[in-house]
């Protein structure tokens, strides 16, 4: 079971990394980038932007949305990335299961990728079913 549990951490940060491969590249080159924009904005620009990043601090958002799906309420979040991450969890009362939904969400969130949930409540055919509908409809991740 842990080893599953592992794979899948794994799996989903390769995942997120993969639909968010242009944030990483430009995370490298950040304290460049931001002093030469610094510069250049105006003294009201930058305060707005700051403003703006630190109104979501992605793990508490990330908890936030896990209380609504374990409670069966929607639980997704529309980022302005224009990348989709679909999250389709076995169970939501599961502890670990939790923790990487967590984990997987928070990182969705913090690149701008809109999420969506999803609980297959334990049932293997519902999951591979979510899945399918997923591909369907042709989320990034």
């Amino acid at each position: 079971m842990k080893k599953r549990i592992i794979a899948l951490v794994v799996l989903l940060t390769l995942i997120l990394s993969a639909c968010g491969g242009q944030n990483a590249q430009t995370e490298t080159m950040e304290p460049a980038a931001s002093d030469a924009a610094a510069s250049s904005q105006t003294g009201s620009q930058s305060e707005e932007a700051s403003t703006e990043e630190a109104a979501i601090d992605p793990v508490a958002l990330a908890l936030e949305l896990a209380d609504k799906a374990a409670r069966g309420e929607k639980a997704d979040f529309e980022g302005g990335s224009g990348k989709t991450v679909g999250i389709v969890m076995p169970q939501f009362d599961n502890d670990g299961w939790r923790g990487i939904y967590i984990g997987a969400l928070s990182k969705a969130i913090e690149m701008d990728a809109s999420v969506i949930t999803l609980d297959a409540r334990n049932n293997v055919d519902t999951q591979m079913a979510m899945i399918q509908d997923l591909i369907t409809k042709q989320v990034d991740a």
